[in-house]
């Protein structure tokens, strides 16, 4: 048997009692026509939540009481009362005796702002308040009017931090997912420009944006982004990683399967050659899919330089990837297994570096290779005025009084350095993460098997690539399988006059680019 509980009284009442008033409310779809209970409702619905205001009001006009609800410093408090509360006061007409009518009028006629919407659902009426809005509740109606008031603290739209460029835009996406999608409206200007938003999230709600071209995007991508994102249940997103870590269609794969940025243009870029956009509120940073090996060594910087000099920097991007991946390997298999392979005069100095060395050679590069990843993650957690001092002196001292105490070999230091040079080069931190934890195993192999092992690896790294996707377009393409059309922006870069279609892996539904 139910119980009967007095609602227009809810302190006479214990918490457990409050708690099935509120239960059964959210199991209800609206409000009732009743203020007093209405506010009752709400209050319990807020238990404990001391910065949810109620500013209960009378209508002078028609004397009828009505109650403003929202939280406090998330909404622009001079919206309410301006736009909202004042012109209620001394503007609402009188004679209005259907209270139904009188939120229809308060909401077309008398309230001044840009987004009000009238609603029973209570938990859109939840939704929206805890986003931000202001809830105006009157007497004898279930109808209730919401307004758009949200005021977050944010910082300026500045220079994105991880992806910086010599020649191109200075902006980037900050934490506001209503600003990032506004710098993207700003490049396309086209109603073709689709924003598709959800919620994910038991308690953070945290808005998530899915945007792509309509008539470009191939419609099996654009499916599998949303089927993706509605299978994901969790109880708060804090960061885009969340959403990737959900999404990807490898989880234990080093690499990576999803690129990110904080750029606009390069999310415009991705926007026009088919590719979907996922952009999560609360972080600057944009998740595109899918994307390929291709995508992570290339750069925006790519399409404003001159073409000799892209085609030259990319191809310097290769080398130095490769050297990032190979350098200490190659070092150990040469000088434990393939010394024929060295000039003699080259030999001699290797081995007169290294002959008051006590340690193997795997052993030097894994001491010289933990050293100096220590020092990278230090200087990153430093703060900036101090962080890039202590890496260079930390580097110098430690690799210098290393050499001195006879534990690691001068030629050693070189190409340790080296490698960590070549792999700041890499445009991708998340691809640059992954080759510092390939080499890893790389180095094992050379010290193991020499060249030998170091091929065998290079040969299961190829065929480990070859089988992964991203939202079903194969992860080497356009190289496997071949697009030779795609291949006018791989390695090289084809002028822009000539990159008249769209890339075809990506299999969009209008190909051409330029033209009709």
């Amino acid at each position: 048997m139910s119980r009967k509980i007095n609602l227009k009284h809810p302190r006479k009442y214990k918490n457990t009692e409050i708690e099935i008033i509120n239960e059964n409310i959210l199991n209800s779809d609206s409000l009732v026509r009743d203020l007093t209970q209405n506010i009752n409702i709400l209050k319990g619905i807020f238990k404990s939540c001391d910065d949810v205001i109620f500013r209960e009001f009378i209508i002078p006009t028609i004397n009828i009481q009505a109650c403003a609800v929202y939280i406090d410093n998330i909404v622009d408090k001079s919206v309410i009362n301006d736009n909202v509360i004042n012109p209620i006061m001394s503007e609402c007409s009188v004679g209005i005796n259907d209270m139904d009518r009188l939120v229809h009028e308060l909401s077309s006629k008398i309230i001044n702002a840009g987004s009000v919407r009238i609603t029973k659902d209570l938990k859109d009426i939840i939704t929206f308040i805890l986003s931000g809005h202001c809830l105006i509740i009157t007497d004898d109606s279930d109808d209730v009017i919401l307004i758009d008031s949200r005021k977050f603290e944010q910082r300026r739209v500045s220079e994105p931090q991880s992806e910086a460029v010599v020649i191109g835009p200075r902006e980037g996406f900050i934490e506001n997912i209503s600003v990032n999608i506004s710098l993207i409206r700003k490049r396309i200007k086209s109603t073709e420009l689709k924003v598709e938003m959800i919620q994910i999230g038991k308690y953070s709600k945290t808005d998530i944006a899915i945007l792509y071209i309509d008539g470009i995007i191939d419609n099996t991508i654009l499916n599998e982004v949303r089927t993706r994102l509605s299978k994901i249940n969790i109880d708060a997103i804090i960061e885009s990683s969340y959403i990737e870590q959900f999404i990807e269609d490898n989880r234990f794969t080093p690499m990576p399967l999803i690129s990110r940025t904080e750029r606009p243009d390069a999310v415009t870029s991705a926007l026009l050659e088919g590719r979907a956009a996922i952009m999560t509120d609360g972080t600057p940073f944009a998740l595109l899919v899918p994307s390929v090996f291709i995508h992570y060594v290339q750069s925006s910087e790519d399409y404003y330089q001159k073409l000799y000099a892209a085609t030259a920097i990319r191809f310097l991007r290769y080398i130095l990837l490769a050297i990032s991946l190979l350098g200490p390997a190659i070092y150990i298999a040469v000088t434990n297994f393939h010394t024929e392979m060295v000039p003699a005069p080259l030999l001699v100095s290797i081995m007169e570096t290294r002959a008051r060395v006590p340690f193997p050679a795997i052993v030097e590069a894994l001491l010289m290779e933990f050293t100096f990843e220590a020092l990278r993650e230090a200087s990153i957690r430093l703060p900036k005025t101090i962080g890039q001092a202590v890496s260079i002196v930390g580097a110098l001292v430690i690799g210098q009084a290393a050499v001195e105490a006879g534990i690691v070999s001068q030629i050693m230091v070189i190409v340790v350095a080296v490698t960590g040079i070549a792999s700041f080069a890499t445009p991708s931190y998340d691809l640059g993460l992954a080759i510092r934890l390939l080499k890893f195993p790389f180095m094992a192999l050379g010290s193991i098997l020499g060249i030998f092992g170091i091929m065998s690896g290079l040969v299961a790294l190829l065929i480990h690539l070859a089988s992964l996707e991203s939202f079903t377009v194969p992860y080497l393409a356009p190289l496997a399988p071949i697009y030779f059309s795609d291949w006018q922006n791989v390695i090289y870069r084809t002028p822009l006059p000539f990159m008249k279609k769209r890339p075809l892996f990506l299999k969009p539904r209008n190909k051409n680019r330029m033209g009709d």
